[in-house]
Order: C-alpha cells, then sequence, then structure tokens
C-alpha cells in the first residue's frame, strides 16, 4: 500500500496542538461515525442473508 509513517508524523503533529477537549470531540466524533456506519450496514445487509436451498435427506441407500 504504502509507507504509513507520514500519517503517523502528521497524526502526532495534531495531537500535540490539541486541547484536552477537542481530543474528546474527535473521539466523540469517531464513535458516532462508527455507529453511523454499523446502522448503514445492517439495513443495508441485515436480515436479507436467506438460504434458498432446501436439502432433502438422502432416502434409498
Amino acid at each position: 500500500m504504502g509507507d504509513w509513517s507520514a500519517l503517523g508524523r502528521l497524526l502526532d503533529k495534531v495531537q500535540a496542538y490539541s486541547t484536552a477537549g477537542g481530543k474528546v470531540w474527535l473521539s466523540v466524533l469517531f464513535i458516532f461515525r462508527i455507529l453511523v456506519l454499523g446502522t448503514a450496514v445492517e439495513s443495508a445487509w441485515g436480515g436479507r442473508a436467506v438460504c434458498l436451498q432446501v436439502q432433502h435427506a438422502a432416502t434409498g441407500l
């Protein structure tokens, strides 16, 4: 994919200048996004996986 160290350095710089309130706000935003993503995935794929294949017992063996 690529070198992730540049992203790590950028996040370290951002964290150095962030206030405690900003860190809490970013954490809340991240959790909210995960919850929205989970809800969207569940509504898109939840309950649709129904097996339509019927398996009959083997007879006459």
